[in-house]
C-alpha cells in the first residue's frame, strides 16, 4: 500500500499537470482551445464524436444543465 507522502505527491504533481494544461488553453485562440478540449474529452471516453455524453456519464447532462 502506498504510503501517504507518496499519495501526496501523486496529487499534487496531478494538480500541477492540469494547471499547466488550463493554462495552456488559456493562452490558445478560442476555436483552438475549444477543438483540444473536445478532442480531450473524446479521448477519455466522457464524449462522444457527436459530442454528446457516454452512456457512463450519461447522469453529467443533468447536472451541467442545473
Amino acid at each position: 500500500m502506498p504510503t501517504m507522502e507518496a499519495m501526496d505527491f501523486e496529487k499534487t504533481a496531478y494538480i500541477k499537470g492540469m494547471e499547466e494544461y488550463l493554462k495552456k488553453l488559456r493562452s490558445m485562440p478560442n476555436q483552438e482551445a475549444v477543438e483540444r478540449s473536445r478532442m480531450s474529452l473524446e479521448n477519455s471516453h466522457i464524449i462522444q464524436a457527436d459530442g454528446q455524453f457516454t452512456e457512463r456519464y450519461h447522469y453529467s447532462k443533468l447536472h451541467t444543465k442545473r
